[in-house]
């Protein structure tokens, strides 16, 4: 992709590709920069390393997806751009201090006590 690192292009790109399964590395690759440039346009752009936004991110869209669909964790980590379900369960605890069934499982009970007190 011959984008102009660190323009309005450069933000597209990435916010529209965040959640493709793809390394740092190959975000660099895709801008055919070495990683290093890559991280420091990064880090200028967002304030923090690639790699822990992306991380973020798409840990953020997980739990939205856990929370409002009844996809399968496997299918959460997959769509959030995570090459398997360990490797997101271990970061989805890390971040929010639990598992992604007991994210889904809490969301339900609130969801349900806002129900029955609502009747």
């Amino acid at each position: 992709v011959q984008l102009t690192a660190g323009g309005s292009e450069f933000l597209s790109f990435i916010k529209e590709n965040l959640l493709q399964p793809w390394s740092v590395t190959q975000f660099a690759k895709e801008f055919d920069m070495p990683v290093r440039k890559f991280n420091l346009m990064f880090y200028e752009q967002f304030g923090t390393s690639a790699k822990h936004w992306l991380l973020l991110q798409r840990l953020g869209h997980a739990k939205e997806l856990l929370e409002s669909t009844s996809m399968k964790v496997l299918d959460v980590a997959l769509e959030c751009g995570f090459s398997n379900h360990a490797h997101f369960t271990g970061c989805f605890r890390r971040h929010f201090d639990l598992s992604p069934k007991e994210c889904r499982r809490g969301h339900e009970r609130a969801e349900h006590s806002v129900n029955v007190n609502a009747h």
